[in-house]
């Protein structure tokens, strides 16, 4: 039988295990600067309600402690409270973090046991990165592990397995009728509603599979481009308003746009080094661009100020949107459901995206005739983000209102046009694609099935090398790829008045042999006008500049305005 005085002690031990508490390493490297201040230990641990022995010891480890907290530097919103954790465990939750954001950007599923193995195989890769290799840890990735991981890293969106599938299913078609019950309330109309998605493009990608020559494969320029950038399209659910582009690259100024002026791009041109949406670049366009587009949109078409954004879960998403314009409700999909749900997933991208496809193609045909053409292979090397810009722009207003108005069949199936608009058939542009690339492009061996395959490229999730040599520590945007070379680039280009003056005369020239060549007169005068019409911007910037005696003039690019 237990006597009284063993259930004190052991009454006393579990008193004293509950009190214990960690003290992440935040707190560890507060202690270390206030100490290096001068600060005594004394007051110290009474500031920071630390016991004066666990002050000296932090003191005695400074060294330790500042190499982890280095490591530890960029944790993605991940707290850091373990005593004694090995760095190669600081630093493999850091890279896990990572990868788990950016599997979240990628749209690739998660759950618990993907998860616990991506850790215990990440931790292996660390060990031996950093030559930590300690036989005494045994990192298992248990579930208790990864319970404290969710509650340091705010995993509560990760899908579980053994979750029902059909509660996918279930929450989508429960949902319209909630949206129903908001749009009444608030009075909006079609126009007033909005959708907009993230989406990844890999702009340089080509079929190369089946039809490139040998020795076009072996060249040193041939490689299967992983060049890509984030795209965030959208409009209103009547398909009279598309939203202008937001496109995320990796590098600010890339050579192929030095000299260009930024807005006068016909994209909201924004980078970081993952070419990603984050969330404030996400709340800059919502405040910056989204609620002026959509004031000005209202105030031309006689609406009232107001309007409802549907959004679906995404990391990028901040859930306080809402709370940054009062004009402006923003209002979530139900967790899991954005597939089924979410308009722009409903056609409209990947109309998108086959129309991109289809104008590189077009215009790998024009590089491909005249007096200068190139072969294919030469044309995609040379491709560069500026003309990936413009086709981008080409293909955005190609999709047409109906694609846009049909994209909301779901979440508003009573509206009367939502059965009768199709998304434009994807499948005959890939035909056309096809067709362009066989007859105008000589590839023979060019098939839809190929064609598929480009326009479904899926991003793949990071590996352990790409974690490894990811310098999270400079986390910001990452131009040193190609702008070092070149410090002059941040001028603007001008035109000379001689570079004026040689292209007007080339467009006259044109003009006199299409008079001389054409034998119907009407066709050629017709064509005479319409050169006139597109070159007198120019014409006018030379008179400018005669007149005033100067010999550069800034050049715009005059792409469409869009909103």
């Amino acid at each position: 039988m237990e006597t009284e005085l063993t259930k004190r002690r052991n009454s006393t031990v579990d008193s004293r295990k509950k009190k214990r508490k960690a003290i992440t390493l935040e707190q560890k490297v507060d202690v270390i600067k206030r100490h290096a201040r001068g600060d005594s230990n004394a007051k110290i641990s009474r500031e920071l309600k630390l016991h004066e022995a666990s002050v000296r010891g932090i003191i005695k480890r400074e060294d330790i402690i500042k190499k982890k907290s280095e490591v530890a530097s960029d944790f993605c919103g991940m707290q850091t409270t373990t005593r004694n954790r090995s760095l190669s465990m600081i630093h493999m939750e850091r890279l896990l973090a990572i990868w788990i954001e950016d599997c979240n950007q990628k749209r690739i599923p998660l759950d618990k046991a993907a998860i616990q193995a991506k850790a215990k195989n990440l931790f292996s890769a660390v060990q031996a990165k950093i030559g930590e290799v300690d036989g005494r840890v045994n990192f298992l990735a248990s579930n208790g592990w990864f319970e404290r991981l969710k509650k340091r890293a705010k995993l509560h969106n990760v899908k579980m397995s053994g979750e029902a599938a059909s509660a996918d299913s279930k929450a989508a078609a429960q949902f319209p009728a909630t949206l129903r019950g908001i749009i009444e309330q608030g009075g909006y109309t079609d126009r007033q509603i909005f959708n907009v998605d993230e989406t990844a493009l890999f702009w340089k990608r080509m079929p190369t599979r089946t039809y490139l020559s040998v020795d076009e494969r072996t060249q040193p320029g041939y490689s299967i481009s992983k060049e890509r950038f984030t795209l965030l399209l959208g409009g209103n659910a009547e398909g009279d308003f598309k939203l202008k582009p937001m496109l995320v690259y990796k590098s600010l100024m890339p050579r192929a746009l030095k000299g260009y002026i930024e807005k006068s791009l016909p994209v909201i041109w924004r980078a970081n080094r993952k070419a990603w949406v984050t969330r404030a670049l996400f709340e800059d366009w919502f405040l910056k661009y989204f609620c002026p587009a959509v004031e000005r949109y209202c105030k031309q078409s006689n609406l009232a100020f107001k309007a409802l954004l549907i959004l679906d879960n995404a990391p990028s998403h901040p859930i306080t949107l809402g709370q940054l314009n009062e004009n402006v409700q923003v209002i979530f999909l139900p967790p899991n459901t954005t597939p089924l749900l979410q308009p722009m997933d409903q056609g409209v991208i990947a109309t998108f995206k086959a129309y991109y496809l289809r104008q590189t193609f077009e215009q790998a045909v024009a590089e491909a005739t005249g007096s200068n053409a190139v072969p294919f292979f030469q044309f995609w090397k040379k491709y560069n983000i500026r003309d990936a810009i413009e086709n981008v722009y080409q293909a955005w207003q190609k999709v047409s209102g109906s694609t846009m108005r049909s994209a909301w069949k779901f979440l508003l199936p009573d509206r009367e046009d939502s059965c009768r608009h199709e998304c434009a058939q994807v499948e005959g542009i890939i035909e056309e694609i096809t067709e362009v690339g066989i007859s105008k492009l000589n590839l023979e061996d060019l098939n839809a099935e190929v064609v598929k395959e480009v326009l479904e490229s899926k991003l793949e999730e990071m590996t352990n090398e790409d974690l490894l040599n990811c310098d999270v520590q400079n986390a910001g945007i990452d131009d040193s790829e190609e702008d070092e070379e070149d410090s002059s680039g941040d001028r603007v280009k001008a035109f000379s008045l001689k570079e004026l003056g040689e292209l007007l005369s080339a467009a006259e020239a044109l003009k006199e042999k299409a008079m001389n060549a054409d034998p119907d007169v009407g066709r050629s005068m017709q064509f005479g006008r319409e050169v006139d019409s597109a070159v007198l911007v120019y014409k006018r910037m030379y008179e400018a500049k005669a007149k005033s005696g100067s010999t550069q003039t800034t050049l715009f690019s005059f792409f469409q305005k869009t909103e």
